[in-house]
């Protein structure tokens, strides 16, 4: 019976290593040539699948055996550059470099349907008060020169070029 368990617990190692392959395939497929390798090129578009399955593999190997969570972790080393890529983790700084853009994406929620407190829209003026520098609105059914100048021009040119 425990050669049975041993090898199980083989399988499953070997298994852990494919997907680690898998993951380190998938991590670093933009770099091969989409002429010679069609379907190995889009294998980056499995790479958070290949992630979770590795870090699914960490916690089993933890409990089970915790050497045997080295071998997702190497994975893991291998391919920072591609998680950190993915899943960007970013201090916030005090100053901010020259020339660099403020990009701020806001769900408006339509503006709360042109409500005013204290005769302005408070989501516009948070909007504006933000001095970014590029705004990208979502959710917006109404045009955007009715509500800032009260009239409906339908004319694009009259729209501040920094909303998207």
């Amino acid at each position: 019976m425990e050669h049975i368990g041993k090898f199980v617990l083989y399988l499953i190692l070997a298994i852990n290593a494919l997907f680690v392959g898998m993951l380190i395939l998938s991590a670093y497929s933009p770099y091969l040539q989409p002429k010679i390798h069609p379907i190995a090129s889009c294998l980056g578009l499995a790479f958070p699948i290949f992630l979770a399955i590795n870090l699914c593999f960490v916690i089993f190997w933890t409990i089970i055996s915790y050497r045997y969570a080295l071998l997702p972790i190497i994975g893991f080393l291998v391919c920072i550059p591609q998680i950190r890529t993915y899943i960007p983790i970013n201090s916030t700084v005090e100053t901010i470099p020259d020339g660099s853009i403020k990009f701020l994406s806001y769900n408006v929620m339509g503006f709360n349907n042109l409500e005013k407190k204290d005769g302005k829209n408070p989501i516009l003026s948070y909007l504006a008060d933000s001095k970014a520098d590029i705004i990208q609105h979502g959710i917006f059914p109404i045009a955007l020169d009715q509500m800032l100048y009260g009239q409906n021009r339908f004319c694009h040119g009259s729209l501040p070029p920094f909303f998207l």
